[in-house]
């Protein structure tokens, strides 16, 4: 389903029997979040829900940070949107208890430098923290190309299960997750049980090692493209 214009006939009176959720999103202010946020509202039975747009913006009133918007969706188990943008708009609205599956994709074709900038950042790390007292049952998390407000100490507290207690699956996928991070999370025990690192430039062999080592022996680690680590020392 496009995101903007909503097709002629969608309705919120229809939606308490969706399961499922896919839309499409359009670029800048032309996403319509309130009355997307009033569809998704109605859809009492949505255990699925996938946004993916090239916006990093939404301009509608539902970007602010303490915007009151919640909706609670107890039945929603898998989330996939792009963020920043009205994706995460989305996600800070909702409640959603059981939800088990996130996948967070910062990626756009036009990566440029200077582009993260607080304005974009900071709506990532309010988001997490949202999801993180939410919804207590989370146990996968995908993290693409995004960048966090306060990466050292985020990632930290992700990766010590600080943030998500039941958290079983890490994906970390061109992230700021670092050897700090790694190191100050592996004094914690956590119910992380696999993790992957693609294209994490900060990340060396030292700091891997110190927090595997102190992982159960059927603890799982993937690492691909990272420059830091030697494939021979895995």
């Amino acid at each position: 389903m496009p995101s903007w214009p909503l097709p002629i006939g969608v309705s919120p009176q229809f939606s308490p029997a969706l399961t499922s959720l896919s839309m499409d999103g359009t670029a800048f202010d032309t996403v319509d979040t309130v009355e997307i946020l009033a569809l998704i509202g109605a859809c009492c039975s949505l255990e699925t829900f996938k946004y993916k747009a090239s916006d990093e913006f939404s301009y509608t009133q539902t970007a602010g940070l303490n915007h009151p918007t919640t909706i609670f969706l107890p039945r929603l188990k898998k989330v996939d949107v792009t963020a920043p943008g009205a994706g995460t708009d989305f996600l800070r609205a909702f409640n959603a208890p059981n939800l088990t599956e996130l996948r967070l994709d910062g990626y756009r074709p036009y990566h440029y430098r200077g582009r993260w900038v607080p304005s974009l950042t900071e709506p990532l790390s309010v988001t997490l923290q949202c999801v993180a007292a939410r919804s207590l049952n989370l146990t996968r998390l995908e993290l693409l190309f995004v960048k966090l407000q306060s990466p050292t100490t985020e990632y930290e507290r992700i990766l010590s299960g600080e943030a998500f207690a039941s958290l079983e699956e890490l994906t970390l996928n061109t992230v700021e997750v670092n050897d700090i991070s790694l190191i100050l999370a592996a004094v914690r025990p956590s119910s992380l049980k696999k993790i992957e690192f693609l294209q994490c430039k900060s990340i060396t062999d030292s700091g891997l090692l110190e927090f595997v080592k102190r992982k159960e022996s059927l603890f799982s680690v993937t690492v691909k493209d990272c420059p830091g680590v030697c494939q021979d020392h895995l």
